[in-house]
């Protein structure tokens, strides 16, 4: 696509994942110790999931979404007009970005269970996905469009994501044996 276009691609990820960071990164760190201590008291991390689940959508709908599908229309205003098709692109990506804020945060659970092997597995089949969701609308398709092939890669990764966090909820729930 070039390098204008990469560029453009880069803000937009930077508009919306930048200030997402902030938040995550310490939501993070308190699912890890809140679920490892549920763990170590119950067995399970529900609780620790359920709630941190239900804090990360509500911000994903509070934030991520109206950034993405209101305010974002204000980026020619604020940084210029050569920024403009970044708004396109931002609300190509939105879902991808939304689902995997919601995500990282929950996927530590599969550190916490010592998933490290399945989570190996996991991430292979998201480099094969992302490979795939970026190249095969060309050869389909006849694609050239990077707003459609964001669009793509956002859809099919983003369900890649969902589907990351219905194995998370699985090994939050998983009830360890008591060891005698």
């Amino acid at each position: 696509y070039g390098s204008v276009q990469a560029g453009i691609f880069i803000f937009s990820i930077n508009f919306l994942e930048v200030p997402l960071g902030l938040i995550t990164s310490p939501i993070q760190d308190i699912f890890t110790q809140s679920a490892t201590s549920e763990i170590d008291n119950n067995g399970n991390a529900k609780l620790s999931f359920k709630k941190t689940f239900a804090l990360l959508v509500l911000i994903s709908i509070i934030a991520i979404i109206p950034i993405s599908l209101y305010f974002s229309r204000y980026i020619p205003l604020i940084f210029g007009n050569q920024w403009e098709d970044s708004v396109d692109i931002i609300k190509a990506i939105f879902f991808i970005v939304s689902i995997r804020f919601i995500s990282s945060p929950l996927s530590m659970i599969w550190i916490i269970r010592k998933k490290e092997r399945l989570n190996f597995i996991w991430q292979l089949i998201l480099i094969l996905l992302i490979c795939g969701t970026v190249t095969l609308p060309f050869y389909f398709y006849g694609n050239n469009s990077i707003i459609s092939t964001l669009s793509i890669y956002s859809y099919g990764v983003g369900t890649w994501y969902a589907v990351a966090i219905l194995i998370s909820y699985k090994l939050a729930n998983w009830k360890l044996k008591n060891k005698l």
